[in-house]
């Protein structure tokens, strides 16, 4: 801790945190519609959708589908978490 600034190690790990959430929230905006894309690019090439991943328990998708559905839990959880660390402004 520096000596004279006892809250600028505090200020340092908030902004750390910040950079990192707001990195998160960006690559989850950026994944959504970037599979959404995907999966229209394939599908005006041969007027269909080609799912290549299957696993045999689970139904059968492509990297653009499992881009959308990651894209849309980070969102979600994103959105979660931000709703219990936002300010209001009503005071109790």
């Amino acid at each position: 801790m520096t000596p004279g600034h006892p809250g600028r190690q505090a200020t340092v790990m908030r902004s750390r945190i910040t950079l990192a959430a707001t990195a998160v929230l960006v690559a989850g905006m950026a994944a959504l519609p970037g599979g959404a894309l995907a999966n229209v690019i394939d599908r005006t090439a041969d007027a269909m959708v080609t799912d290549y991943v299957h696993t045999g328990w689970f139904p059968t998708f492509n990297l653009a589908d499992a881009f959308i559905v990651t894209g849309a839990a980070i969102l979600v959880v994103a959105s979660w978490r931000a709703s219990g660390t936002a300010d209001t402004g009503i005071r109790a």
